[in-house]
């Protein structure tokens, strides 16, 4: 790196509307109206939306109580990711790429049958 060149490793949803196309159930609920706060939807913002849904939304406590766990390892990974790339660690952040994806996919499928039960 340079004196004021910084080179950074990063990850970034190419297409946010990919984000609500693979889960649309979870981007409903983790943006359900527009908001300034959220200009960029994307698979990293997606844990973090949904942990705010969680903790200061206006959810049920049946649903709350279902997803707090999952959203919860969510950020886990998510976290582990951002690490992975601060440290430079690129083979380490793309798998946990693929994990973040798996594990939203999953809760994709647990959020939409909560949402069916309610």
């Amino acid at each position: 790196m340079g004196e004021v060149l910084q080179v950074r490793v990063m990850a970034q949803t190419y297409k946010p509307e990919s984000v609500e196309r693979r889960w649309p159930t979870l981007s409903k609920l983790a943006w359900p109206a527009p908001s300034p706060a959220w200009p960029h939807k994307g698979v990293m913002e997606l844990p973090e939306a949904l942990f705010e849904q969680i903790s200061l939304g206006e959810w049920p406590k049946d649903r709350q109580e279902v997803l707090r766990g999952p959203v919860s390892g969510l950020l886990g990974i998510r976290g582990k990711l951002s690490s992975a790339l601060a440290d430079w660690k690129p083979q380490e952040a793309d798998a946990l790429s693929y994990q973040l994806e798996e594990a939203l996919d999953e809760l994709e499928k647990r959020a939409a049958e909560a949402l069916l039960s309610e």
